[in-house]
């Protein structure tokens, strides 16, 4: 399947759907970063993909918002910090990561199912999120 297709496929799944999804790919995320992070707790690279992802269009929508409150059971304030955080720098950290730290396939699936749940639940696809996938998988 074309990228493009794929993003059109996350696109018209229902929020529902969107929470599953990155629910499991979270499940699958997680226990893989915790094990690679020195303290154990891999939190903060499953928050830069998330934040990533939720800035990748410059734009932070309540659905968006309500995605992270629902599935982390945090604060719409909390959502806007990770969003507010989100720099060059991080980008640059995420897609090296992807790139060359994540050797497991299924885990890389995972992230990228993470991040593509966070970018359609507004129910639109940008440029700029478009860019950002590309930037990950390229």
């Amino acid at each position: 399947m074309e990228l493009r297709e794929l993003m059109r496929d996350y696109v018209n799944r229902d929020y529902r759907d969107l929470w599953q999804e990155a629910y499991d790919s979270w499940t699958v995320m997680k226990p893989y970063f915790d094990n690679a992070a020195e303290d154990g707790d891999g939190t903060i690279y499953v928050i830069s993909f998330l934040g990533a992802s939720l800035a990748a269009d410059g734009k932070l929508t309540a659905l968006e918002t309500q995605l992270v409150c629902d599935l982390f059971d945090t604060t719409e304030a909390n959502a806007r910090q990770v969003f507010n955080n989100i720099d060059s720098r991080v980008l640059s950290i995420i897609d090296d990561i992807f790139d060359n730290a994540l050797r497991n396939t299924e885990v890389k699936a995972a992230v990228l199912s993470f991040c593509l749940c966070f970018l359609a639940v507004d129910e639109t696809i940008s440029r700029e999120e478009i860019a950002f996938i590309n930037r990950l998988v390229d």
